[in-house]
């Protein structure tokens, strides 16, 4: 991989809160409206079961999620502001208050969800399978029922949850926020899909900005979804059960995320998939 050119970004304040597995937040020095969101080389799996360090690995996921974030942007979808940081593995970003929840959109069924949904490796789910999941490293994230949010959120610890996560969406709000993340998921599947990228799946955190206005936070990269490079396959007709439906086979493609470090690949099998990755989205929104 080529060796950019590293520095911390100019007006970097302190700490914000606890740092994440793979990313640290800091405090903007000047304009309290944004902060600093710092991509480490640290990658981890199995909620944090398995942990390592892959070179330039941060960069190459600050620059996809900044290309990824500020497509959505154009497109009208209420994202949180990324802004040029002045350095390569720094986003500077819009300022929110995280909800403590996060939803994932699986266009295409594969990994874990195979063995909890019972169904083939390779499925095309339209539109997108929506999960909601409470952020709870205690009970490993765990999903649960979207009418019972409020019930699931003050059953932990609320001092701890209200600390880490200030807002707290209304059920109206929850409902907005499964639909836009369902259709951000199904308009980069479509997007990408033209590019030659298959998006598997997504996992979407959301925040309240300044004037109390929900928007999608924190980052979308490598470390967030599941994608392959198509190599020019296509979904075939698969039967299940009385149904048809629209499979691919997986094993033919290429990835572009973290799956040779989940494997326990590698380390140098993970950079060049992280390179390739990154290749693959700059061409993609270019």
């Amino acid at each position: 991989m080529d060796q950019p050119k590293f520095q911390r970004p100019e007006k970097l304040g302190g700490v914000i809160g606890t740092p994440g597995k793979t990313k640290t937040i800091y405090n903007h020095t000047k304009d309290k409206k944004y902060v600093f969101m710092h991509f480490t080389d640290n990658v981890s799996a199995g909620n944090a079961a398995r942990i390592g360090t892959i070179p330039r690995k941060g960069f190459c996921c600050c620059e996809t999620s900044n290309l990824i974030m500020r497509y959505l942007y154009e497109k009208g979808y209420p994202v949180s502001t990324n802004l040029d940081s002045g350095a390569l593995d720094y986003a500077l970003v819009e300022k929110l208050e995280m909800a403590g929840l996060e939803i994932i959109a699986r266009n295409v069924i594969t990994g874990g969800a195979v063995k909890r949904f019972g169904l083939p490796d390779g499925i095309l789910m339209e539109p997108p399978a929506v999960e909601f999941n409470l952020k709870n490293d205690k009970h490993n994230d765990p999903m649960i029922p979207l009418r019972l949010f409020d019930l699931f959120y003050r059953t932990y610890d609320q001092n701890l949850m209200k600390k880490k996560f200030p807002a707290v969406p209304n059920q109206d709000e929850l409902f907005y926020m499964l639909d836009v993340t369902e259709d951000i998921s199904s308009h980069l599947f479509s997007y990408l899909k033209q590019k030659g990228i298959l998006l598997l799946d997504l996992k979407i955190e959301w925040g309240q900005d300044r004037y109390g206005f929900w928007k999608v936070g924190d980052c979308i990269s490598q470390d967030e979804f599941r994608a392959r490079e198509t190599n020019g396959r296509l979904f075939e007709e698969a039967e299940i059960g009385t149904g048809q439906y629209q499979q691919i086979d997986l094993a033919g493609m290429t990835e572009l995320d973290s799956g040779p470090f989940r494997r326990g690949s590698s380390q140098e099998e993970s950079i060049q998939t992280y390179k390739r990755s990154l290749d693959a989205f700059r061409k993609a929104f270019e």
